[in-house]
């Protein structure tokens, strides 16, 4: 029998001596359990690329019969989207617009619908400080006795959420969707709070993982911005053209704020109030090709307002189209971009309305363009002639205008002044050609701007081009 090297037997003793005297002085701190109030809201999504769902969490603060009951999802469809709404935090988990498609979707003649929010990759958060703690309003659970629905037009729907605390302190959130429009509005009321709520107000906090939508991830990114409102009616917006990084602290209360890409926008207006010191972050993931940006905004909520019922917030998630974004809220069309403020009323006034007139009568948007174009050179007409003829007597009057320079020599006064004199006879006048073209140019600037940010046009097909939204690719 092969006998043990005492050697190592000793090393062996040694070894676990010194394992055991580790694992008794170096003990591992005990894992804290992960809740949804310790994820942090500023480091979501820009190195994962999403914002990690929460896993049907059950509060510290939440009453346990409520939060014995099973997640229960509902859904609420209109003509125009599908919403869907969870009891896992009384939330909005979902909007699907119904007539729309991402790019990718429409490339791979898919039939699923566009999706413009989900929690998974957008999450929206409100907590109050009370006696007991920090409590986030949308991570408890609710219970509610709303149904699946689809709602006509002329009609709407509302869906009631409440959770019950363990104090008898209730939540009640009530959601509105009427029967056509893109339009979700929600009431948010503490009840019971009496003596439990500290003088803070509420922080309202948007992550949004902004999707790639369109084609060209680059163009994507440029096209991907956040805009908002302020007290006194001035429009800010942040990250328009930029591929980087942007951030931004609001001067004043913000009365909305939106996440826009180039055809769509998902935003929020605080119907009764406003958001104080409202913070705006824009973070870029590079190495990404489904996420265009990480938006984050932040904002504060008078908590009076949640205790009285007046905290209603209005969410947008639709396309930029001038008659949905115009009824939402004052200035929130301006989220559709229609070139610089001198063409801004000609665009808004003049081609987006004839291009609507047009529209149900041409069925072929290639046609529809070529066909509004003509319109729009037929009505110049007049200034195209007049600017034509000027420059035809121009023409005519070159000889002489050599004739007077020959004769009159170096003088350039002379010159100038014997010119004006030919001119006058003829009744010609140099600037004559020059206005009708300068009188053209806001006209011609505006159907510039005007085209690329027309939805209509989107994933609409003419000859080779399958997409006249985007870059033509004859040869593929």
């Amino acid at each position: 029998m092969e006998k043990f090297d005492k050697n190592y037997i000793i090393g062996f003793i040694l070894l676990f001596v010194m394992y055991g005297t580790y694992m008794y002085f170096y003990q591992p701190a005990e894992v804290p359990q992960v809740t949804e109030t310790s994820i942090s809201k500023d480091s979501v999504g820009v190195s994962k690329n999403q914002v990690q769902p929460l896993a049907a969490p059950v509060s510290a603060f939440a009453d346990s019969s409520v939060a014995s009951f099973a997640e229960k999802t509902i859904e609420v469809e209109n003509e125009n989207i599908k919403a869907s709404f969870t009891t896992n935090g009384g939330i909005l988990s979902k909007v699907v617009l119904k007539d729309y498609k991402t790019y990718a979707e429409f490339e791979a003649k898919s039939k699923n619908a566009m999706v413009i929010f989900d929690n998974t990759k957008s999450r929206i958060d409100l907590d109050i400080a009370t006696t007991l703690g920090v409590i986030n309003l949308n991570s408890l659970p609710y219970t509610t006795a709303s149904q699946n629905a689809v709602i006509k037009e002329g009609a709407n729907s509302e869906i009631t959420l409440e959770s019950t605390l363990k104090g008898g302190e209730k939540i009640q959130k009530i959601f509105k969707i009427d029967g056509k429009g893109y339009v979700i509005n929600e009431n948010i009321k503490l009840v019971g709070f009496e003596g439990k709520l500290l003088k803070q107000p509420a922080q309202f906090s948007w992550t949004n993982n902004i999707q790639a939508l369109e084609n060209d991830i680059k163009e994507n990114r440029k096209a991907a911005q956040i805009n908002y409102y302020d007290k006194e009616e001035n429009f800010e917006d942040l990250g328009l053209g930029s591929e980087g990084d942007n951030d931004e602290k609001a001067d004043l209360p913000v009365k909305w704020f939106s996440f826009k890409q180039k055809y769509f926008t998902s935003g929020v207006v605080s119907e009764n109030g406003f958001f104080e010191n409202a913070t705006f972050a824009l973070k870029t993931p590079i190495e990404s090709n489904d996420i265009v940006k990480t938006g984050i905004v932040k904002g504060q909520m008078p908590i009076d307002e949640l205790t009285s019922g007046k905290a209603n917030l209005k969410y947008y998630f639709g396309p930029n189209e001038l008659s949905e974004l115009k009824p939402v809220t004052e200035g929130f069309q301006q989220n559709l971009y229609l070139g610089y403020d001198v063409v801004k009323p000609i665009n808004r006034y003049v081609f987006v309305p004839l291009f609507r007139w047009v529209e149900p009568f041409v069925s072929n948007y290639g046609l529809l363009i070529i066909l509004v174009v003509l319109i729009i050179k037929i009505t110049l007409t007049p200034l195209i002639y007049k600017s034509y003829v000027s420059s035809a007597k121009m023409r005519l009057l070159a000889p002489e205008i050599a004739d007077i320079k020959e004769k009159v020599g170096d003088d350039a006064v002379k010159v100038q002044q014997e010119t004006m004199k030919l001119y006058q006879q003829v009744g010609v006048s140099p600037l004559s050609g020059c206005v009708p073209l300068v009188l053209q140019m806001p006209i011609l600037m505006s159907v510039f701007f005007l085209f690329p940010n027309m939805i209509m046009f989107r994933q609409k097909s003419f000859l080779w081009s399958n997409d006249l939204s985007t870059f033509d690719a004859p040869i593929s």
